[in-house]
């Protein structure tokens, strides 16, 4: 009997809208104009809504002594081509912020979404990031969820009518889980931020931090150990000798991840992107 009922309870709970809320928050992709992304990301900060976007992102590069932040749109104008440091997540960083020539993709919080949208738009429709086609997923699956319990209403109401049973306390058990699918579709139709998932990564951003302190040190990419300290050689005197020791540097372990994300600036792009752990 109930069988129907719990399997669409199963799609409710499940559904991302009702997922428990990330410590990491998640970003949703706002396309504009190219433009007006100065004036959108100066409106929106301007009402304390966090940005990232071409505009303004920053990415770590290495200045031979450590690494430092650098404006992402000032990356082709200041590295030549075969500049070593161009690794496969600095080489990612322009179709995350730009798809295409004349649209540039604005990151806010998911739970700032809307009121963003309102402010660069006006109220007007708005193309978002790849959230968009399962944000209207998510509202077909709401109107079915709606659609499906109104239709186990009225087929339980007509065989209660058929039994005389409609007086019975016991029959009515029933109801309150029909009631809560019949809120939770209509929420799943309504509107507020689409729950986009962050995009997708081009690569490890620790990988990415890692190779950019490294680099000077003669550590190449494919270097990387999550976990492990690379060695890079030195020279020091011994017995009046110059020998070669091999010197290691920061491992890239869970307390070096937990520092490198506990240090990012508010525009980083790193923020856009699931943690990882190494």
């Amino acid at each position: 009997m109930f069988r129907p009922l719990f399997l669409l309870f199963l799609i409710a709970v499940t559904s991302p809208l009702h997922s428990a809320p990330d410590a990491w928050p998640v970003w949703v992709g706002l396309e504009v104009p190219t433009e007006r992304e100065a004036s959108a990301v100066a409106l929106l900060e301007g009402r304390g809504i966090t940005v990232v976007a071409w505009e303004n992102a920053v990415v770590e590069v290495s200045d031979f002594d450590g690494a430092a932040l650098r404006p992402v749109s000032s990356l082709e104008s200041t590295l030549t081509p075969w500049d070593p440091r161009w690794d496969p997540w600095l080489v990612g960083m322009k179709p995350v912020f730009r798809p295409s020539d004349s649209r540039s993709r604005l990151w806010v919080e998911a739970s700032r979404w809307d009121e963003a949208r309102r402010l660069v738009t006006g109220g007007t429709e708005v193309r978002s990031g790849p959230g968009a086609g399962a944000f209207g997923a998510r509202r077909v699956t709401g109107w079915l969820i709606f659609a499906l319990a109104v239709l186990y209403l009225v087929l339980r109401l007509i065989a209660l009518l058929g039994a005389r049973q409609l007086t019975r306390l016991r029959s009515w058990q029933w109801a309150p889980l029909t009631a809560a699918l019949l809120a939770g579709g209509l929420l799943m139709t309504g509107g507020g931020a689409p729950p986009t998932p962050a995009p997708v990564a081009p690569a490890s951003w620790l990988r990415h931090l890692w190779y950019q302190q490294a680099w000077p040190y003669g550590a190449a990419w494919g270097d990387w150990k999550p976990g492990t300290a690379w060695l890079y050689p030195a020279f020091e005197h011994r017995d009046g000798r110059i020998v070669e020791v091999k010197t290691p540097l920061a491992a890239p372990d869970k307390a070096w991840a937990e520092a490198a994300y506990s240090a990012l600036d508010e525009h980083d792009p790193a923020r856009l992107f699931p943690r990882e752990n190494p």
